[in-house]
């Protein structure tokens, strides 16, 4: 299985707001965590990214990370969404990327299950 976090995930992690048990899971149990150009670009407006380079280390040296780039496509495809279901284009893309990355997409926030149609959504 394939898990992408979105960013209140890390965020939460990164500072120890709540309890985060996926990235231990991914290891555990092997499964591959799906980390996307978006993401990253989203992060970085919130933490230290090299905060999250331990994480993204011990994951990419079992080779349990994929790493995912945007496409234009995906882009234009998740701007349409979002204004047809009044919701943040990032959101949407990240949805998109889960999508076609074949990922379940973890987060906190209930909003994605708007786009439950469009990838599998797992709230933790």
């Amino acid at each position: 299985m394939r898990y992408y976090a979105d960013s209140c995930i890390w965020i939460d992690f990164l500072e120890d707001r709540y309890k985060v048990d996926l990235f231990q899971e991914c290891l555990d149990n092997k499964e591959e965590l799906l980390i996307s150009d978006v993401l990253i670009d989203e992060l970085s407006r919130y933490i230290q990214l090299d905060n999250m380079k331990m994480i993204l280390y011990l994951l990419d040296s079992r080779h349990l990370l994929c790493k995912a780039k945007s496409t234009p496509e995906q882009r234009i495809e998740a701007q349409n969404i979002a204004k047809e279901r009044d919701i943040p284009p990032w959101d949407a893309l990240h949805a998109i990327i889960a999508r076609d990355y074949n990922a379940t997409l973890v987060t906190r926030d209930k909003h994605f299950l708007q786009l439950r149609d469009i990838c599998k959504i797992e709230l933790h």
